[in-house]
């Protein structure tokens, strides 16, 4: 599919000095989510078009500080949002929070609308028969299927939707075992079109394909696995994969050893750094396109902070001089990253306790306090007008509105601790908290 505009208008009051970004998933094995426009909202009324260029139906995240909505975007369609009023006030974000909006799509036949539709129909059904179904009761597991066809005659003329529909109601039957699930392999996937688009086609294939080999299976095992990862010989991965029936089509082979990385990487039973390596050697190897952006995508998600060796991203804070500053200006020891709000009562407690270790750990590392809170004013009136905060010699950094580096750090709640070694990469993400002892590794030894 050629590459088409998608028209995004957002709209919305109450939007001074809010962060909007509009970004997409990428793919859904990957489930990299790429940034692909940023505004800082700097009137109170906002009107912005976030207007983006899609080779394909995607999945869309408008993001306004830590609050998110979901859509999905066809190439070529208008969409308008309005932001509906919303509490922005508290910073917890242990779930992410929904933005509430309303929605228009125009010169769209409805995606948003049918897929939520569908969704909807599916969900009360399960709801309803989940128990009888579950112990495969023969009149419900047929009333399913009844239940799927009329839902596809609903939908006869909409090809994407017809597809949507089989592939949902395939998870299922995978899931409970309705109905023999080598045989869901081989009539959806041995030898179907690679729906990338399609969001029920890629949520069966990744619900179907979960952890398919990562570990070994029946025609790998472990061992070989190892093997071929140390040497990165991806020709004999390749190759092995391709005994199993289910996978004799290239295209669909390499889908699914896309899919077995990523299950590998997470699962941490072989080294991550040569799985990384692997995917390069794939990348280097295929002769699709849409395969060599799937792996670029993976590995950018796989390479990130959550994992033990991940490279953080080197974003922008401002220290209390106003002076923007980023993490790498701290490479020349070890840093430890503290995430608080100054209005919170366990994030005072434990920066008294950073304050008891200070002196005796400064030599052998760096501490640097971010503070998520309202206005840069407060972190500055705190540090330099107060008597607790003026005692303290550590840095103090404002996130000056940077929304990423809660994404980044995956911060659930305040206080927050990660550690990173010299060359940005993580150390410990979470770290444990200051009170329970986690800065007596940086003692001075004489001590």
């Amino acid at each position: 599919m050629f590459a088409q505009n998608v028209y995004v208008n957002v709209k919305g009051g109450n939007m001074q000095d809010k962060q909007i970004r509009l970004a997409c998933i990428d793919d859904r094995i990957s489930l990299c989510e790429k940034n692909l426009k940023t505004v800082l909202c700097t009137e109170d009324e906002l009107n912005a078009d976030l207007n983006v260029t899609l080779d394909g139906i995607k999945e869309m995240i408008l993001k306004i500080n830590m609050h998110e909505y979901h859509f999905l975007a066809r190439p070529g369609n208008k969409y308008s949002i309005e932001v509906l009023p919303y509490n922005d006030s508290v910073f917890l974000f242990s779930v992410k929070e929904v933005l509430p909006v309303r929605f228009f799509s125009e010169k769209d036949d409805g995606i948003n609308r049918q897929t939520e539709d569908a969704d909807t129909l599916l969900n009360g059904f399960l709801a309803e028969n989940y128990r009888l179904l579950s112990i495969k009761d023969s009149s419900v597991v047929a009333d399913f299927d009844k239940f799927e066809k009329q839902l596809m005659k609903k939908y006869k003329d909409n090809e994407y939707m017809l597809s949507y529909i089989k592939y949902e109601f395939a998870s299922v039957r995978y899931g409970l075992s309705l109905t023999s699930r080598l045989k869901i392999k081989e009539e959806l996937f041995k030898n179907s079109p690679v729906l990338y688009d399609n969001i029920g086609y890629m949520d069966c294939f990744n619900t179907v394909f979960s952890h398919y080999f990562s570990q070994g299976y029946k025609f790998i095992g472990r061992n070989d696995i190892e093997n071929w990862l140390d040497g990165v010989n991806y020709n004999a991965f390749n190759d092995a994969l391709g005994r199993d029936k289910i996978l004799e089509n290239e295209i669909f082979r390499e889908m699914v050893f896309l899919k077995g990385m990523r299950d590998a990487f997470t699962e941490g039973v072989f080294p991550r750094d040569r799985i990384l390596k692997m995917i390069d050697k794939f990348a280097s190897s295929t002769k699709f396109p849409e395969h060599k952006q799937i792996a670029a995508n993976l590995k950018e998600y796989l390479s990130k902070k959550d994992f033990k060796g991940g490279k953080t991203t080197d974003l922008k804070v401002k220290n209390i001089n106003s002076e923007v500053v980023t993490l790498s200006d701290y490479n020349d020891r070890p840093l430890v990253l503290c995430f608080v709000q100054l209005d919170c009562t366990a994030c005072l407690k434990e920066l008294e306790t950073v304050h008891f270790y200070y002196d005796s750990i400064k030599e052998n590392c760096n501490v640097a306090v971010v503070c998520f809170d309202n206005s840069f004013e407060k972190m500055y009136n705190f540090v330099n007008n107060t008597r607790v905060g003026s005692k303290y010699k550590f840095d103090f950094l404002y996130f000056d509105r940077n929304w990423e580096l809660a994404e980044e750090f995956k911060l659930h709640f305040f206080p927050a601790f990660v550690l990173l070694n010299t060359d940005g990469t993580v150390a410990r993400n979470p770290m444990d908290s200051p009170s329970r002892g986690s800065l007596k590794q940086f003692m001075n030894k004489k001590q």
